[in-house]
C-alpha cells in the first residue's frame, strides 16, 4: 500500500465548515495517508485561515495529520464551478507525477473523466449530479455508502464497478464530563428529518430528563429541560457522547441533507458510527438504513420514527436496567471496532485502487 500515491479532491466543504461531508474527508484521508506514500487532500480554504491550515486542524482534532492542498474559499458566485476547474487542473498534474485520484465530488469526476478514466467516485446520495456522473464516467470504481445506495446505482446503470464502503467514525482523547453524566445526548444538525423536532416532543413529555443538544442548530426551542450547546470541536463531542448515560438519534421518516435532497433510503450516517465508538448505550429511529448497520436489541434499542410512546419507553428501559445498557453499548463497540473505523474505511478503498 506504501506505494499508492493519492489525490482526495473534497467536495465543497471548507475548513470552517460545520457539517458532515468535512468530517469524513478529514478523517478518511487522515487515514488514507497512513497506508499511503503521499495522500494529500484538495479543500476549501476561507481566506482568513490560509496561513494556520495545520493549527485550525489541530483545533478540530488534535490527531489529525491532513496535508491539504488549500483552493480559497470566498463567498460568490461560481466559486464551486471554479474549485471544480482548478480541480481538474491540479488532478491532471498530480495524475502525471502518478497519483491516484479519488473523490466524492461528483460533478469534478465528469469534468476530469474527460482526461482521465481511471477514477474513483465515492457517492453518498443518487442526486440528479450523481446520476449523471454514473452515467458518463463508465469506467470509474463507485464507492458507495449503503447497501441501497449500491441497488440504486446498479438498477440505473448495469454493469459499474461498485464497492460498498460505509462511513466509520474516530472518537479523539478526551476528559470525562460529570456534569452530563446523567442525560441524553444528540449529537447532530437540525437538517429536515435529523432528530431535532422530536427532542422537543420527548422533552415535553420527559420532564424529568435532561436533553444536551450538540451541534449547528438554527431553530432553537424553548424547554426547561433542553440545552443546546451548538458546534463544539471533535474532543468536546468525544468528551460528552462517553460521558452522558444515554445517546438518542431519533431520525424522523424522511431525512434530507444539507442540498435539501431527500437521503432516507442512503444514509450511513456518522452520528450512528460515533455513537458506537463511544461505548455509550443509544436508541436510534427504526429504518433501512439503521437496520443495514446495527441489530436491534443487539446493539442498541430501537422505536417506531414518531412513535413517541415508544421512544419514551424506550428510554425509561435503559435508565432502568444498567444491565441490559452496558451490554448493548459493549456489543456495539465490538461491531464498530471490528468493521467501521477510518482505516479499515481506508484499507477497503486502497485494495480496490
Amino acid at each position: 500500500m506504501k506505494k499508492i500515491k493519492l489525490l482526495y479532491i473534497s467536495g465543497y466543504s471548507n475548513l470552517w465548515a460545520k457539517n458532515a461531508n468535512l468530517t469524513n474527508v478529514l478523517y478518511m484521508t487522515d487515514a488514507l495517508s497512513q497506508r499511503c506514500k503521499y495522500a494529500k487532500l484538495v479543500l476549501f480554504v476561507p481566506l482568513k485561515q490560509l496561513g494556520n491550515i495545520k493549527g485550525h486542524l489541530k483545533k478540530i482534532d488534535p490527531e489529525l495529520d491532513v496535508d491539504v492542498l488549500s483552493i480559497p474559499y470566498i463567498n460568490i458566485k461560481g466559486i464551486y464551478l471554479l474549485f471544480d476547474l482548478i480541480s481538474v487542473s491540479i488532478s491532471i498534474w498530480y495524475s502525471l507525477k502518478g497519483y491516484t485520484i479519488y473523490t466524492r465530488n461528483c460533478r469534478f469526476a465528469r469534468f476530469f473523466y474527460f482526461f482521465r478514466s481511471s477514477i474513483n467516485i465515492e457517492i453518498h446520495d443518487f442526486s440528479a449530479s450523481t446520476k449523471k456522473c454514473v452515467s458518463i464516467c463508465r469506467k470509474s470504481n463507485f464507492f458507495v455508502i449503503s447497501n441501497s445506495l449500491k441497488k440504486e446505482l446498479h438498477r440505473n446503470a448495469a454493469g459499474r464497478r461498485s464497492v460498498l464502503l460505509p462511513d466509520a467514525a474516530k472518537l479523539s482523547a478526551s476528559e470525562f464530563l460529570p456534569e452530563y453524566k446523567d442525560d441524553i445526548v444528540y449529537v447532530g444538525s437540525d437538517n429536515p428529518g435529523k432528530g431535532v423536532r422530536q427532542i422537543s416532543r420527548l422533552a415535553e413529555v420527559m420532564p424529568h430528563r435532561r436533553f444536551i443538544v450538540v451541534g449547528h442548530v438554527k431553530d432553537k426551542f424553548e424547554r426547561n429541560n433542553v440545552i443546546f450547546l451548538g458546534h463544539r470541536q471533535k474532543a468536546f463531542v468525544a468528551a460528552i457522547l462517553r460521558s452522558a448515560r444515554l445517546l438518542i438519534a431519533p431520525y424522523e421518516k424522511k431525512v434530507g441533507d444539507n442540498a435539501g435532497n431527500d437521503i432516507t433510503k442512503y444514509m450511513s450516517p456518522l452520528k450512528l458510527f460515533e455513537y458506537m465508538a463511544s461505548e455509550k448505550p443509544f436508541i436510534i429511529s427504526r429504518s433501512e438504513f439503521s437496520e443495514e448497520i446495527v441489530t436491534e436489541d443487539v446493539h442498541c434499542l430501537m422505536a417506531e420514527a414518531e412513535n413517541i410512546e415508544e421512544w419514551v419507553h424506550k428510554i425509561d428501559l435503559m435508565y432502568e436496567s444498567q444491565d441490559l445498557s452496558e451490554q448493548l453499548a459493549r456489543n456495539a463497540f465490538r461491531l464498530y471496532n471490528e468493521f467501521y473505523t477510518w482505516e479499515k474505511r481506508a484499507l477497503t478503498v486502497l485494495n480496490q485502487i
